[in-house]
């Protein structure tokens, strides 16, 4: 800590010196000693002494006091008087000069201790004071606002620069002015309650603000800001009033709230347009908040169950709890979903109409459910969206192409078969009837050219025509089985297996089951074109020695197994249209199908073929 430093102002030498001692004694720094006035402002000025030890009466024109005065004035210096005269004439022109104290000669050592003591800490506290008055004044007269002092009575004592420039009062205008001029009465009547408040119970003002309109000197009213606390001095309470001109600041309120109008109003309408616009679209909407609920539906959603948000909330319904879902295995994944943010898309799920509680279809519907979370700015979940999709018509449009499809190959199929039955009856007739009656008109011909008494080729022809009339008959049966219609099915299948063992030499085997009965004629001809099929694929394809037809017959079906032991061939299951196609066997499950039956192939390389075909008869007896 540095010693205080201490200038001693004395034109006795004697006791200039003497206090010097003393005071270096004491713990003091000791800057100089003058012996004038003029002397001791110099070595002030240079040495910058705490406190300056000086003589009232000091040699030359310059006195003590006038020398403290300026020190004061110029350098903010202060000092503490010598004096040996204690008149009241000196003493008052003394204190003109504002010491920090006198030390009367002649002196004690402990007076010159306690004197300089305190005058040190006066001198540091009026230093304090000083720095803190400038900044005070510094920050009150540099203020963006307007800062203004009262007394009790509510008048102004000081203004400050932006407070003149506010109101438009010269200083002289307002400095001792009621507050009403420039503010209101509502005002006036907060700040009385306040001090009346502060006055008998010595509770503070509050410091919160209050917006009011103040008054210019143009009688023009402006928004302000106000904010004002209590002190006291030595003469009173003051107050303290700090008003902010916020007319900017109301207008640019006044503007974002336009513009916040605006902008709700414009929210509300695009809200109104994209809920009507989700309302439109074909699919259902479901949003849920991270417990499961839900906190919104679309007019879809809505009509597929008839069941609102609201209705939702009385049964405490959630998702996760959903039956629908965790019937069809779903839970899981709506779980994850909400915690891990993993999307999906259920496979196509039905309903019947006791879940549909609004559907008018009576076979029930089809939806797929797509589920996806919506992710806020911090990447977290704070939505979940699930997606209706009704995909019944759909798949009922699908099924009818795949029909519709179906039924053009069928055609196509039949026509192929019309065509091929054409070329095979053209075929029969050309290489065997037309070669019979080309036979016998050769033999009349030969006839006509020999003896009247040969009738040799006559002989010829009239076998040939017996020839030709077997061979009509082959044919017609094989348009339309006359044994067919004579005898029933299931004889006409074992007259089939017979003949085509005496053209074919593969021996079918033939094996009935059940009572012989006849059923309607147009099912028994269906039924037994697919034996015929199945009958000439063994005889063109099987390279087999032996085959077997198994016919059994009860009240209900027909059950008919055809079975090789030849060559098979590659088939990967029942609806292999290739190898169907290949092998004739699409015309053989059509007709099934028109029959209500069923067809099953099963055929392995080498290991032969075996067909089995049951049929409902009900209806065809």
């Amino acid at each position: 800590m540095s010693k205080p430093k201490i200038l001693i102002a004395e034109d006795e030498a004697v006791i200039a010196l003497d206090i010097k001692s003393r005071l270096i004694s004491f713990g003091y720094d000791i800057v100089g000693i003058a012996r004038t006035a003029d002397e001791c402002i110099k070595l002030a000025s240079r040495e910058k002494p705490d406190i300056v030890l000086m003589d009232i009466f000091l040699k030359g024109e310059t006195t003590g006091i006038t020398a403290a005065e300026i020190l004061k004035r110029d350098y903010n210096l202060r000092v503490v008087f010598l004096t040996a005269h204690t008149d009241d004439s000196t003493i008052e022109k003394a204190k003109l000069a504002e010491p920090l104290g006198f030390i009367v000669k002649p002196f004690e050592l402990q007076d010159i201790k306690t004197t300089l003591e305190i005058s040190l800490y006066k001198a540091k506290m009026e230093m304090q004071l000083s720095e803190s008055e400038l900044k005070y004044r510094t920050l009150v007269l540099t203020a963006t606002d307007a800062v203004l002092t009262l007394d009790v009575d509510g008048f102004i004592t000081s203004i400050n620069n932006k407070a003149f420039e506010m109101f438009g009062f010269p200083e002289e205008d307002i400095v001792g002015k009621s507050i009403k001029t420039i503010l209101p009465d509502v005002f006036i009547n907060h700040l009385q309650s306040g001090i009346t408040r502060f006055l008998n119970v010595g509770k503070s003002i509050t410091p919160d603000t209050i917006e009011l309109l103040a008054k210019r000197k143009d009688g023009r009213n402006f928004p302000a800001e106000i904010s004002f606390s209590q002190w006291q001095n030595t003469t009173g309470v003051q107050f303290t009033l700090i008003v902010r001109d916020i007319t900017r600041r109301k207008e640019s309120e006044e503007t974002i709230k336009k513009y916040q109008l605006e902008l709700e109003k414009r929210v509300e309408e695009r809200t109104v347009e994209l809920t009507e616009l989700i309302n439109q679209l074909p699919i259902g909407i479901n949003l849920y908040n991270m417990k499961g609920e839900v906190v919104y539906k679309n007019r879809v959603a809505a009509k597929i169950w008839n069941q609102s948000v609201s209705e939702l909330e009385q049964h405490n319904y959630t998702v996760f709890s959903d039956e629908i879902f965790a019937r069809y295995g779903y839970s899981d994944s709506i779980k994850t979903l909400f915690s891990e943010g993993k999307s999906f898309k259920t496979k196509p799920l039905y309903f019947d109409t006791e879940e549909l509680f609004s559907s008018e279809d009576e076979n029930g519907r089809l939806f797929i459910f797509h589920f996806f979370g919506v992710i806020n700015e911090s990447g977290e979940i704070f939505r979940v969206v699930n997606l209706i999709e009704d995909i019944t018509d759909r798949a009922k449009a699908e099924e009818a192409n795949i029909a519709l499809k179906e039924r053009k190959h069928s055609t196509a199929l039949i026509f192929q078969r019309l065509e091929e039955e054409r070329i095979r009856i053209s075929r029969e007739l050309h290489d065997g009837l037309g070669q019979i009656l080309s036979a016998i008109k050769m033999n009349i011909e030969a006839y006509e050219r020999g003896d009247i008494d040969d009738y040799k080729p006559l002989l010829t022809a009239k076998n040939l025509i017996g020839d030709a009339n077997s061979e009509i008959k082959n044919i017609l049966y094989s348009l339309r089985p006359t044994f067919l219609e004579k005898y029933g099915l299931v004889t006409a299948i074992k007259s089939l297996c017979d003949s085509s063992t005496e053209a074919t030499g593969i021996k079918f085997k033939f094996i009935r089951h059940g009572e012989l009965y006849r059923l309607q004629s147009d099912f028994e001809l269906t039924v037994f074109r697919i034996v015929q099929e199945a009958v000439n694929n063994i005889i063109k394809h099987s390279k087999t020695k032996s085959a077997e037809v198994v016919v059994s017959l009860n009240n209900e079906n027909i059950n008919i197994i055809i079975k090789d032991f030849g060559v098979g061939f590659n088939f990967s299951d029942n609806n292999d249209l290739i190898n169907l196609k290949s092998y004739g066997l699409v015309s053989m499950r059509e007709r099934i199908e028109i029959l209500n039956g069923s067809l099953n192939i099963d055929t392995e390389l080498d290991k032969g073929t075996e067909i089995s075909i049951i049929i409902p008869i009900s209806g065809s007896i």
